[in-house]
């Protein structure tokens, strides 16, 4: 029962939900739950304005909320890591990044958008590093069946450490991952390896 004010920074709802493949998330779907939530004279829209004024708000509504998802992808905090092209870069517009050969660093489902729009859009090969197992993966059954059809290769328990450039490729410094008594997941002295010929590194955490 009561009337909500929504404050959009863009031009359209959606916010991330909007950079979820078509493939995966029917635009159409999308845009269907927001008409039947927002055809309602309780609800109002008010499009490209910016919230940013909060003691304003406070003062003219009852309650605010907070609801701006996570615009800015985990830093992994390695050496290199400004060679990495985020996740919302590379979902916005896949096609500014070419590559037979695509690093993609986490194992949730942004990650897997991210390996899955590589894929199609024409590349040789696709990794994905994944800290925990496979079988750990923050995604569905059929997702996981996905991966496989695609031939996207899922490097489980490693984790990269570092990036350098080599020409107009990258090199991937990697480390070997196991999981302790306690459940978290803590690299193996000694166990690092280097990978070379990558095209794009995205950090999809």
């Amino acid at each position: 029962g009561w009337t909500v004010d929504i404050y959009e920074a863009q031009s359209v709802l959606g916010g991330a939900a909007r950079l979820i493949p078509e493939y995966r998330l029917a635009h159409r779907v999308l845009d269907d739950e927001i008409k039947r939530i927002v055809d309602n004279d309780r609800v109002k829209v008010f499009f490209k304005m910016k919230a940013d004024d909060f003691a304003a708000l406070s003062q003219q509504y009852d309650s605010v909320v907070l609801a701006l998802g996570e615009p800015e992808p985990r830093r992994l905090g390695i050496i290199g890591e400004q060679y990495c092209v985020p996740f919302m870069e590379y979902l916005t517009n896949p096609s500014r990044f070419k590559g037979m050969k695509i690093c993609v660093t986490g194992g949730g489902e942004v990650a897997l958008d991210c390996a899955m729009t590589a894929k199609k859009n024409g590349a040789d090969a696709v990794e994905m590093f994944v800290r925990r197992r496979q079988t750990d993966m923050r995604i569905m059954a059929r997702d996981q069946a996905a991966l496989a059809e695609l031939g996207i290769k899922v490097r489980e328990l490693s984790s990269v450490i570092k990036i350098n450039p080599d020409g107009a490729k990258f090199n991937l410094y990697v480390v070997n991952i196991r999981i302790n008594e306690e459940g978290k997941a803590e690299a193996l002295d000694g166990s690092d390896y280097r990978l070379s010929g990558y095209d794009v590194v995205i950090q999809a955490l």
